[in-house]
């Protein structure tokens, strides 16, 4: 795997920045508003002019993603929209096409976790990703970010306003008031429902059609999809997922029941009747949060899943 760093823009990286962007104006311009089709080297000069004068400011901190082993410039990311009194602001990146893939813009977004929380002294770091963008999602997911839920007409490019996922990234040095920054979720509540199937999309428009949710297709692989359901205000509510993708899985609706003591609560289930299907660990709420499939005494199949750290 490739590995990545962050720098601050300097004023010689002005026909670097412009190669990439340039190589990369059709993954870009879909999301992003300032890639249109006159975008030219004038642009990315006036681009790399303001990343550096503003970080001098201190209104944002724009930082090129590079190549750890030669340097090269890989694609761009920064933190900006600084609300310094509240200590938050929005988290960006985009990666230029040659280099899609790699792990990049993950790595990336993860530096600059860090350096807002540990040098800017930031408490939420918010990644605003557009419904039908995939793939930013699937960074936003991996870094562990908090997934908050959908906000309508949330994100304007062009003349298009997109309803957007919010994530966000929050500081665990943060100063709250006793008791709080739990994750909301009580424990034994059911945070998640999803289920296996053999014919993800079919399925899934059953359920658009007889109950009216809304589906985002979620590519596990580049031959499988699976699909989320949202409901009226945009929560996600259930996951209809890809056979192919989780073989020998279990059929039917799955219930995600959160625990805490996870350790003593899941050696409780084979002396209360149950039966442990497998024991896994997966990047949800944190890397590595902890799960395991179990059967009760009917035979029910359901997810004990671990809580939210204290």
């Amino acid at each position: 795997m490739s590995t990545f760093a962050i720098r601050p823009y300097r004023l010689e990286d002005i026909d670097e920045v412009y190669a990439a962007a340039d190589e990369s104006r059709e993954h870009i311009a879909r999301w992003m508003g300032w890639m249109t089709p006159e975008y030219s080297r004038v642009d990315a000069e006036k681009w790399v002019g303001h990343a550096v004068a503003s970080w001098e400011r201190g209104d944002a901190y724009e930082h090129l993603i590079i190549d750890a082993a030669d340097g090269s410039i890989v694609g761009s990311c920064g933190l900006n929209h600084l609300d310094r009194v509240n200590g938050y602001c929005n988290l960006g990146y985009w990666v230029r096409s040659s280099r899609l893939g790699e792990g990049a813009a993950c790595q990336a977004a993860l530096l600059l976790r860090d350096f807002g929380f540990g040098t800017v002294g930031l408490n939420r770091l918010e990644i605003v990703v557009a419904v039908g963008n995939p793939f930013s999602r699937k960074v936003a997911e991996t870094t562990g970010a908090v997934y908050e839920g959908i906000q309508r007409l949330r994100l304007k490019v062009g003349e298009i306003s997109h309803d957007s996922h919010m994530f966000a990234l929050l500081n665990p040095a943060a100063k709250r008031p006793e008791g709080a920054g739990k994750s909301g979720l009580a424990e034994g509540m059911v945070n998640w429902l999803d289920m296996i199937v053999k014919e993800p999309d079919r399925v899934s428009r059953f359920y658009t059609e007889v109950i009216g949710l809304s589906r985002e297709a979620v590519p596990e692989d580049a031959d499988h999809t699976s699909y989320s359901l949202h409901n009226a205000s945009g929560k996600e509510v259930l996951g209809i997922c890809d056979e192919a993708v989780f073989p020998e899985w279990v059929e039917g609706w799955l219930p995600y029941i959160d625990i805490r003591d996870f350790d003593a609560r899941v050696a409780k289930v084979a002396e209360a009747g149950g039966a442990i299907i497998r024991q896994m660990t997966m990047d949800y709420r944190w890397k590595g949060q902890r799960f395991c499939l179990v059967r009760d005494p009917s035979g029910a199949p359901f997810m004990l899943c671990e809580a939210e750290r204290e």
